[in-house]
């Protein structure tokens, strides 16, 4: 389905809104649309390590992990 520019400006206006209100600090996108939302915690794979004490993050925002590899 395809929707109009102006469609897009009002979806994204309303998913903003929402987004607020329920404390988001993380809008999902696929291309020019927001798809969801969500915290960081949410939206971060490696919220748990970091918080558990197994990995970080550089200063560029890398993640780096302080489990060896098993593989």
């Amino acid at each position: 389905m395809k929707i109009t520019e102006n469609e897009k400006i009002i979806h994204n206006k309303k998913m903003r809104e929402k987004a607020k209100k329920n404390g988001a600090t993380v809008l999902e996108w696929d291309g020019d649309i927001i798809v969801g939302y969500g915290t960081d915690a949410e939206y971060d794979t490696h919220a748990s390590d970091v918080m558990n004490g197994y990995g970080y993050y550089d200063d560029n925002g890398q993640y780096h992990s302080y489990r060896q590899n098993d593989d």
